[in-house]
């Protein structure tokens, strides 16, 4: 259904969170204006219905607005996930995305400490640029140990813009990677504003994922361990979505089951075995499952659960 496409390596902020370190990867190798539009045309052949344009920041990419354009030629949805910074100067090119995802990691000086000072200021501003012209806009936040008590304010920034937010659980450890700064809330933490998250979805308050995935998540056992690879998932959780129904192209051309697999399964790369090939390589992992809310979410929408089938058709005819 739906492909996570990092278009470059280069990123104009150095988040402390970032499960990929793009900031510090190499940009040599990454693909030519032609190169993705060979992607996506092979992307829609093989079935994909939805592309979110990723990096790294997308927008460094001078291209960007004629890969959105060809992408919806292709007759593939368009997302674009952005730090924001450039979204003011860059209105003419992302116009026509399906919507733009704004990372906001809740209050400014929670946002700023990982993403670097200014930058919440910079992510507001986006969102009002966008919505301004008439771009769909959704802000993304990650729970962490700093923005804990934050869920609030950004229900007021939603309703303030008439936005949705998606809400994630943030990793430092995820299946043995020591790199990351620590920043997870103890189990207890977890859950408790999990809880609060599925009270204010129960009031209608406008949070992207379901409220059957949340409830999910809830039910990991413990929030000390991230994912399993290899191992019995644990009872009640959704098929692991993965590779399946979503996978992610990375800048190199390797095509990767999730995020935060990179690096920790094989992957083949789109060109040297193509994009079917590499798909159905992504789809063999061992990973059987983890806390990650949009991984149930996709999960259980797989598993063709009603109540997330129906998160989805309202998001859709919104």
């Amino acid at each position: 259904m739906t492909v996570i496409f990092n278009l470059t390596n280069s990123c104009n902020l150095r988040c402390k969170h970032c499960y990929a370190s793009y900031f510090a990867r190499s940009v040599k190798g990454e693909m030519t204006t032609a190169q993705v539009k060979l992607v996506l045309k092979d992307l829609k052949k093989n079935g994909c219905l939805r592309v979110n344009f990723c990096g790294g920041e997308p927008l460094l990419r001078r291209d960007i607005g004629e890969l959105i354009n060809y992408a919806k030629l292709q007759g593939l949805s368009v997302d674009l996930t952005s730090n924001g910074i450039l979204i003011p100067a860059k209105l003419n090119d992302i116009k026509n995305v399906k919507c733009l995802i704004i990372s906001l990691d809740g209050r400014s000086s929670h946002h700023d400490f990982l993403r670097g000072k200014g930058s919440a200021k910079k992510a507001l501003t986006a969102i009002e640029s966008a919505k301004k012209v008439g771009i769909e806009v959704r802000a993304n936040m990650v729970i962490h140990k700093y923005n804990l008590h934050d869920i609030d304010y950004m229900l007021k920034i939603a309703k303030r813009f008439n936005i949705k937010i998606h809400i994630s659980l943030a990793i430092d450890n995820i299946f043995g990677n020591n790199k990351l700064l620590k920043i997870k809330p103890e189990d207890n933490e977890f859950r408790k504003i999990l809880k609060y998250i599925i009270k204010k979805k129960k009031e209608g308050a406008p949070i992207m994922f379901s409220q059957s995935s949340y409830e999910s998540v809830l039910k990991w056992p413990d929030f000390e361990i991230e994912g399993i690879i290899g191992g019995i998932k644990p009872a009640g959780m959704p098929t692991c979505p993965a590779g399946k129904i979503f996978g992610l192209i990375d800048a190199d051309g390797k095509f990767w089951a999730c995020p935060h697999l990179i690096g920790k399964v094989g992957a083949k790369n789109i060109f040297k075995d193509g994009v079917a090939k590499a798909w159905k390589k992504a789809g063999s992992h061992n990973c059987t499952a983890c806390y990650q809310i949009y991984h149930h979410d996709f999960g259980m929408l797989m598993d063709l659960k009603v109540p997330v089938l129906w998160n989805y058709i309202k998001a859709a005819i919104k």
